[in-house]
């Protein structure tokens, strides 16, 4: 097993047709335990803060992350693919409509590094 890392995610964000905010899907990230994630702003619209929700919690430090959080921590060995949603927050700090990843529009996707369980 490798030693753990940093591992950066930009977070770019595109308008739908119907207008809404909606994050570009970020590219896999391959972790190990230890592992920092650093989600990082890029094209994010003006007075909108980022934020993701863990859909498998269990496997990081923390179940959701806000701008101006630390770094996530991968605390334990994934068996397998796990996700995030990505949306935005307004300044006080709602969700802001329509703009959470799901079902038909992806978020981002974590995996074991080596492709298979680790530990």
């Amino acid at each position: 097993m490798r030693d753990p890392k940093p591992q950066p995610v930009p977070l770019t964000y595109t308008v739908d047709a119907a207008g809404h905010p909606r994050v570009q899907q970020p590219p896999t990230l391959f972790v190990v335990p230890g592992d920092r994630i650093q989600f990082h702003r890029q094209n994010v619209p003006q007075g909108a803060k980022v934020a993701i929700i863990f859909d498998q919690p269990q496997f990081f430090s923390s179940e959701t992350f806000d701008e101006g959080d630390g770094d996530i921590i991968v605390t334990g060995a994934l068996s397998g693919r796990v996700t995030y949603q990505c949306g935005l927050k307004d300044a006080q700090g709602n969700k802001i409509p329509h703009s959470f990843s799901g079902p038909t529009n992806p978020g981002g996707d974590i995996e074991p590094d080596g492709g298979g369980p680790i530990g």
